[in-house]
């Protein structure tokens, strides 16, 4: 009877289920906040190539002559809009908007006081040298940074 009680029972002890729930929510929870991180990184940097692109596009436009004429970039801080001429003119019928990702925004724009960047027909060069800056809408610490140069050439930083 004595042999019988010490006698070793398979299985786990409440305690022991316990500590491994635990351990596996902090596990859990420290992934599903760097999947939440690198997702808004995805989110910024696929924010940030897309406003690159559209302005390459307008300064490829403006040098291949395409139409002779001048070729921008109206911004705003939630969508971009590419646009044909010297002057950006809302609803005109060659506009293409783009919207921007929910959670990125064109947090600052420093381009010579104005919100659009005009490449000119032929050389490629803009007036509108300057900084755009692209923020998370819920980490305003992560940001980029495209800058634009008098010759148009453009850089994008990554902060």
């Amino acid at each position: 009877m004595i042999q019988t009680f010490f006698k070793k029972r398979g299985g786990f002890t409440f305690t022991e289920l316990m500590i491994v729930i635990a351990i596996m929510t902090v596990l859990l929870t420290v992934v599903f906040f760097n999947f939440k991180t690198v997702g808004s990184k995805q989110n910024l940097d696929k924010t940030t190539l897309t406003i690159f692109s559209v302005l390459n596009e307008a300064k490829s436009n403006s040098i291949s002559s395409k139409d002779f004429s001048d070729h921008g970039v109206h911004l705003e801080t939630n969508q971009i809009t590419s646009f044909k001429g010297s002057t950006f003119t809302v609803g005109a019928p060659g506009n293409q908007v783009f919207t921007l990702l929910t959670n990125a925004t064109i947090s600052n724009i420093s381009i010579g006081g104005s919100q659009d960047v005009v490449f000119r027909n032929v050389t490629g060069l803009t007036s509108a040298s300057g900084t755009i800056t692209i923020s998370l809408t819920n980490d305003t610490t992560r940001h980029d940074v495209i800058n634009i140069f008098s010759s148009g050439t453009m850089q994008i930083t990554h902060f």
